[in-house]
């Protein structure tokens, strides 16, 4: 028996009511975690004697001795680390500091915008410096997203090979050394997903919502848990773009007609998000796990990238991309499509995967690569595990509710809330690690009883 705690608010062999992952945000925020999460535990879980305890993104010190007692590594799959924002950062820090068991860091970046030079002074030096020394304590090197942060680190003292290796992103190898490949297809009733960051310029979020408005058979999928309120409580998304001024072309209503005709998606479950996508004839947007997502279920995808780092990502796997300041609104989407690169990604992956493996290796993580890059999909324990899992439950749009029903989902996320505040206040970590593993544990029981193990 092995057992990993995780950085994660949920895994993927839990199915969890939608108010009870609203009021408690465990999907940090954007639910392409799911797929960055997922795809280290899809590579680390070797058996089904595997257990995945996820920290519900708490960070305690008082939680060390539990941990020490119970768990054989902390995998900190943490990939937006090193931003302005540090509390976070550093309540991970002080937590690595008190555990004895490895702690190991994969597909760590900076948060940087495109005009700017990593190597320049940024107010959170100081608390990532301490964060690297604290886990290379702990493990032999931090896996880092791209070369922007690996520059950064050089600045700060820290050196590749040595503190650091630059793997990418794991969700990029969620099927090994294997990338499908399908043709792209495109015709006026192709259907086309389409995800879009309220940050990213008012252009790429126009051209966008103009492919969403040519093609009738396309739907918007999104991923911010603010989103997810909108879809299913009616609240307005009130996040505002990089200006700080609200962009009014952006669906932010339950009114708006992207809701109102049905067209909006969101997953919280990777299975399904996945499944989805491999029936899409493109995928297109500004959403990085999202693209991902589809990449890895076969289909046709173009990423418009935003910021650094999407950009030290999209750079590392030669993903298929345009940057925000070369799109054009008027373009429609084939002569968007016309300037996208679609092999180079191919062409890197083989060596990109191995790099990934050596990271693993050299950090003590056995893994489902071992002696076969290309596991057949479907049969890996995680696999299986997930099969043996109830299908995490689908947010249906609030647009349509009687006033009543509405009403009824408020009244459960607030109860929700209630039930959260009650645990943190009076419940100890042990119940929450305990619950969290017998969860697991009563689906590969139910799985054996109906011959699905």
């Amino acid at each position: 028996m092995k057992r990993y705690l995780i950085r994660a608010g949920m895994t993927p062999f839990e199915s969890l009511s939608v108010p009870r992952i609203i009021a408690r945000d465990y999907i940090g925020g954007n639910a392409g975690n799911l797929i960055y999460q997922g795809s280290v535990m899809r590579a680390l879980m070797t058996s089904e004697d595997v257990e995945f305890v996820p920290d519900r993104l708490l960070y305690n010190q008082n939680d060390a001795g539990w941990i020490n007692d119970s768990s054989d590594a902390y995998i900190i799959a943490m990939a937006d680390a090193f931003r302005p924002d540090v509390d976070e950062l550093n309540r991970v820090t002080n937590l690595v500091r008190s555990l004895k068991v490895p702690c190991v860091v994969v597909g760590a970046g900076l948060r940087c915008e495109l005009n700017k030079d990593p190597i320049d002074e940024h107010p959170f030096d100081d608390d990532v410096r301490a964060f690297m020394e604290a886990v290379l304590e702990k493990s032999a090197t931090v896996g880092l997203r791209g070369q922007t942060t690996a520059a950064y680190l050089e600045h700060l003292g820290f050196h590749e090979s040595e503190h650091f290796r630059v793997i990418g992103c794991p969700s990029m190898y969620w099927g090994g050394a294997t990338l499908p490949r399908r043709a792209l297809e495109l015709s006026p009733d192709a259907r086309i997903n389409v995800n879009m960051n309220v940050y990213s310029r008012w252009v790429a979020n126009r051209f966008l919502l103009q492919v969403l408005d040519s093609y009738p058979n396309s739907v918007y999928t999104a991923q911010t848990v603010a989103e997810l309120q909108t879809l299913y409580l009616a609240e307005e998304y009130t996040t505002l773009n990089h200006k700080d001024t609200p962009d009014a072309s952006y669906p932010r209503h339950i009114t708006d007609d992207l809701y109102v005709q049905d067209r909006v998606r969101f997953f919280l479950g990777v299975r399904q998000w996945m499944d989805f996508l491999s029936g899409m004839n493109l995928s297109v947007g500004g959403r990085m796990h999202g693209n991902i997502a589809a990449i890895q279920a076969g289909c046709p995808t173009a990423l418009i990238v935003k910021d650094r780092r999407m950009a030290e990502l999209v750079e590392f796997h030669a993903l298929p991309h345009m940057v925000v300041s070369n799109v054009k609104p008027a373009w429609s989407l084939e002569e968007f499509l016309s300037h996208i690169d679609w092999d180079a990604m191919y062409a890197v992956h083989d060596d990109n995967f191995a790099n990934y493996v050596r990271f693993l290796d050299e950090n003590g993580l056995g893994h489902v690569f071992s002696g076969n890059g290309s596991p057949e999909l479907g049969s890996l324990p995680f696999d299986c595990a997930v099969d043996a899992t109830s299908p995490q439950e689908m947010p249906a749009t609030a647009a349509g509710l009687t006033a009543e029903q509405l009403a009824q989902r408020w009244r459960s996320v607030v109860e929700e809330e209630r039930i959260f505040r009650d645990e943190l206040a009076t419940r100890t970590r042990e119940h929450a690690v305990a619950e969290a593993v017998a969860s697991r544990r009563l689906g590969r029981r139910i799985a054996r009883k109906l011959g699905l193990r």
